[in-house]
């Protein structure tokens, strides 16, 4: 099957070498934009921009059956997702698949296939670590040294930045203290 028309369900950079690249190769594009989205330059280097909702990512990027309907609608052959957000996601790509529509990316079983890879993945590290398989919070006691059980702290990370800034200074030279 030739492909005519591209509905882009990405925004930004990767828009737009996605749009470019369909327009050296005479293929006419649709952009998927938020209404955030709706002035900037992929939405003006695309053939037709179609809004798929708001600003927030999860009214407009991530609502799959949005990207969808306004693909069908506009009479898309393909969607392609970009990198990211949709890429990997195998609903998504079920999705396109149950509307007649091409996914430019890894098929549903390459998804799927991946998928269960990385979470096979997770779980032999978390054994390996000693960590249960389910998640938990950051205030789980565990066994310090020297002392029978210590709380975990959920901002040594935190403790750690503010440390180094301390010895080194602050990346702008000032820092503001509230006291």
């Amino acid at each position: 099957m030739m492909i005519r028309r591209i509905f882009v369900a990405n925004r930004g950079e990767i828009a737009v070498r996605i749009l470019r690249t369909c327009r050296r190769l005479g293929i006419e594009t649709v952009l998927a934009a938020s209404e955030a989205d709706l002035e900037s330059l992929p939405a003006r280097l695309a053939d037709k921009t179609i809004c798929i909702g708001g600003p927030r990512s999860s009214d407009s990027c991530l609502n799959i059956a949005a990207i969808v309907a306004a693909a069908v609608a506009a009479g898309a052959d393909a969607v392609h997702p970009g990198y990211g957000f949709l890429s990997e996601n195998r609903d998504f790509a079920r999705a396109c698949a149950s509307a007649d529509l091409i996914f430019i990316g890894p098929t549903e079983a390459q998804l799927e296939a991946v998928g269960d890879k990385l979470r096979a993945h997770i779980r032999r590290r978390r054994r390996a670590a000693g960590r249960s398989r389910r998640g938990g919070g950051h205030n789980r006691c565990r066994p310090g040294p020297g002392r029978k059980y210590r709380l975990a702290d959920p901002d040594q990370g935190g403790r750690r930045r503010r440390r180094a800034r301390h010895e080194t200074g602050p990346p702008t030279g000032k820092i503001r203290r509230n006291h």
